[in-house]
């Protein structure tokens, strides 16, 4: 049986549920950061040592109503500043990294989230990568005008598969995709970086997504045998 490394969730299904529960989207949302904390445990007692949660893309970031923007910073101020207090990361060794363009997100949030990558950096046993502020057709965009901008100035000797990969924003390739909320799709989801990925389709929404739904993800990824082109 083949190992699974690395863990990437597309958490879809937040606004669905908040209406469904007849909550607000506040609370709707703070379910669903329950939920990543449960899958995280899950994740850890399978054995996986990298999770990418795909907090908010790119899309979300310029297209979603400011109530529902400023719930989600809200959200987000809330959980990395607790993070931050408790100091559970580096107790767990585990090891946080956000990418996206997170330059455009408010101030604070920047800072808490420098704050946790550099006091989580030499962390080894566990790593949870977030993409924020993040889509992937502008990823491999902005990829490709360093790299292209490096080999003009004669800092890179050649371009091929290896070299522009180091340019991505995170160069990990995942396992095991799982995509909630009924949307067979990843909706540019690290595109360069899942070519060979399994992909895992739940009808759950995020919040709603129970162990016996991550157990059978598990069990889809091992039940297939991986070629990777031979």
């Amino acid at each position: 049986m083949r190992k699974l490394n690395h863990l990437a969730i597309i958490p879809d299904g937040n606004r669905r549920f908040a209406k469904k529960s007849s909550i607000n989207l506040t609370n709707g949302y703070q379910n669903g950061f329950k939920k990543v904390e449960e899958v995280l445990n899950w994740s850890k007692d399978e054995g996986i040592k990298r999770t990418t949660f795909w907090a908010l893309s790119l899309d979300n970031f310029t297209k979603r109503s400011s109530i529902e923007l400023k719930a989600i910073y809200y959200l987000l101020e809330k959980n990395l500043s607790r993070s931050l207090a408790e100091n559970t990361l580096v107790e767990n060794d585990t090891k946080m990294v956000f990418f996206g363009k997170t330059e455009l997100l408010p101030k604070k949030i920047q800072g808490l989230m420098n704050d946790i990558q550099e006091k989580t950096a030499d962390c080894s046993s566990q790593e949870i990568s977030v993409a924020i502020a993040y889509n992937g057709q502008e990823e491999i965009a902005s990829a490709a005008a360093r790299l292209a901008q490096d080999y003009k100035e004669g800092k890179i000797s050649k371009i091929d598969e290896s070299s522009f990969s180091n340019y991505l924003y995170y160069n990990h390739s995942p396992d095991l995709v799982i995509r909630t909320g009924d949307s067979p799709r990843l909706s540019g989801l690290m595109p360069w970086q899942t070519v060979y990925s399994e992909l895992y389709f739940s009808k759950k929404l995020w919040p709603e997504f129970d162990k016996n739904e991550f157990d059978a993800a598990i069990d889809f990824y091992n039940s297939i045998e991986s070629k990777k082109g031979r």
